[in-house]
C-alpha cells in the first residue's frame, strides 16, 4: 500500500508537468502522459497488467514495464539530441553573424607585399 500511494504520487507528479512542459516531438508528451495515465491505472490493478502482458508475449508486467521504459527512453534520447542539434545550429548561425558585424580591416598594417612582424 505505500508503494501504491508514493507511485501514485510521483506518477500524478509525472502526468501534471508533462502537461505544463513544452516538447519538440509531439508524441513524446503524447507517451509520457500515456505512461503515466497507465502507470497509475496498473499500480492499482497490477494483474491487468501480468494479463496485458500475456497478451502482448511477454511473460511478466515487470517485464513489460521494463520494455516500455526502455522506449519511452529512447524517445526521450532522441528528443534531446535534435534539440541540441538545432540548438548548435542556432549558434553557429550567431556566431557567423557577430563575426561578420564585428570585421574591421587591419588597422596597424601596412600593404607591402610581405609580413608586418619582420624587421626590416
Amino acid at each position: 500500500m505505500i508503494f501504491s500511494l508514493l507511485a501514485s504520487a510521483i506518477l500524478i507528479v509525472a502526468f501534471s508537468a508533462t502537461l505544463l512542459r513544452r516538447f519538440d516531438l509531439p508524441i513524446l508528451k503524447l507517451a509520457l502522459l500515456g505512461a503515466s495515465l497507465a502507470g497509475l491505472y496498473f499500480v492499482w490493478n497490477p494483474e491487468h497488467l501480468t494479463w496485458l502482458a500475456h497478451m502482448v508475449g511477454v511473460g511478466r508486467g515487470a517485464d513489460l514495464v521494463a520494455y516500455g521504459s526502455s522506449l519511452l527512453f529512447f524517445l526521450t534520447v532522441v528528443a534531446i539530441a535534435a534539440r541540441r542539434r538545432d540548438a548548435d545550429q542556432q549558434l553557429t548561425r550567431l556566431v557567423r553573424e557577430i563575426a561578420v558585424l564585428h570585421a574591421r580591416p587591419p588597422a596597424d598594417r601596412r600593404w607591402s607585399g610581405r609580413d608586418t612582424d619582420e624587421k626590416p
